[in-house]
């Protein structure tokens, strides 16, 4: 292998503390079995943690559809306003259909 002593013992340790970390992961076979079970209070502070996150986010989606709602209100009621302004303002065009507007060619080409 080389080197002496020290690096031997620092390569050890090395390999001892990865040993160390890895069974305390919880990794395969009866030493991990503790930490790998099913623990209820942890299961419960998980559901639970999870609920608040989901309720405030159905919160702020309610808030966000309560104000789009009420953009989209205050549009129409300016969109109504403008229409009710534009028709007052404006005189009252005669539409003519395709046929009026026809003969009223023709009577134009006649002249």
């Amino acid at each position: 292998m080389g080197g002496g002593n020290g690096q031997k013992s620092a390569k050890a340790r090395e390999r001892n503390q990865a040993k160390a970390q890895a069974a305390a992961g919880g990794g395969g076979g009866g030493a991990g079995k503790a930490s790998r079970g099913y623990n209820p209070d942890a299961a419960a502070a998980e559901k639970a943690k999870r609920e608040e996150v989901k309720r405030l986010k159905e919160e702020r989606l309610k808030k966000q559809a309560i104000e789009k709602a009420r953009e989209e209100k205050a549009l129409l009621a300016r969109n109504a306003a403008l229409e009710a302004e534009s028709a007052a303002a404006a005189p009252a065009k005669a539409v003519m259909t395709f046929g009026e507007v026809a003969k009223k060619k023709k009577k134009k080409k006649k002249k």
